[in-house]
């Protein structure tokens, strides 16, 4: 499995995981539909930059697996 992810503009609730994902090279932003169709023309047509992609975004992913577990913990204090 590929893991491709696409961003929006409108971030300003999750700047720093956006940032963290296009610094790393795990998504790419579409600011339109015309940016859209041409990152995924790029990604179709050249393999090692979806790959490439896919395997950024798996790595980042797979290092922050624990954060849904922290924030549970830290929600159970309270409930």
């Amino acid at each position: 499995m590929v893991c491709r992810l696409f961003i929006g503009p409108h971030m300003d609730d999750f700047s720093e995981i956006s940032r963290e994902l296009l610094d790393c090279g795990a998504a790419r932003t579409a600011t339109d539909h015309l940016t859209l169709h041409e990152v995924l023309t790029h990604l179709i047509n050249d393999h090692t930059a979806r790959i490439h992609n896919g395997n950024k975004a798996r790595e980042y992913i797979a290092g922050h697996d624990d954060v849904v577990a922290k924030h549970l913990y830290h929600i159970g204090r309270f409930v």
